[in-house]
């Protein structure tokens, strides 16, 4: 979320609605990880549907993946750049993986 706010980008926080699943929950069981959807088509547009294929090769879907790509870039960047921050992550995930 600080990305985004750095990048000029509204967001906010959704909860799904468990209606799919994904590998992430697997990943992060090993590995910290963040699993953040960007909005590329309006609600609603079910995931996996041609309607959902057409946004996501639009100008707007585009968009939406030059913003997460430059998101979780800066995400990288600011725990890289601060090794007491990128310390105190891997010691957070240390303490819940236990």
């Amino acid at each position: 979320a600080d990305q985004l706010d750095r990048l000029g980008v509204p967001w906010q926080r959704v909860q799904a609605d468990g209606a799919a699943s994904t590998d992430m929950g697997s990943i992060s069981a090993v590995l910290p990880a963040i699993h953040p959807i960007v909005q590329i088509a309006d609600a609603p547009t079910a995931w996996h549907t041609p309607a959902f294929r057409d946004a996501a090769a639009s100008p707007r879907g585009m968009e939406g993946m030059l913003i997460a790509a430059k998101a979780m870039a800066l995400t990288a960047l600011h725990l890289l750049a601060d090794p007491a921050r990128l310390r105190a992550a891997k010691d957070a995930f240390a303490a819940r993986a236990r």
